[in-house]
């Protein structure tokens, strides 16, 4: 292996581990916020099953309101 090979080879080298390390330091940002993105989505989709959740909570009383007022005509 001449100095030249051997040098190319070292240069090389270092400048592809290099590379991998700003590829890793990439891939765990882009973790970082793909984790971030997945909490903030849960949140969401938590809220909103909460709103649905209250809106038919709502609808059922205003459904039973109804009927009773219906049973009140009836009976007058």
């Amino acid at each position: 292996m001449s100095l030249s090979s051997f040098l190319e080879k070292m240069i090389t080298g270092r400048a592809a581990a290099r590379r991998r390390k700003e590829i890793d330091a990439e891939i765990s940002d882009e973790r970082a916020n793909l984790d971030a993105q997945k909490e903030e989505l849960t949140a969401t989709v938590r809220q909103h099953a909460q709103i649905t959740n209250s809106a038919s909570r709502i609808m059922q009383t205003m459904t039973h309101a109804m009927i009773m007022m219906e049973g009140d005509r009836g009976r007058s």
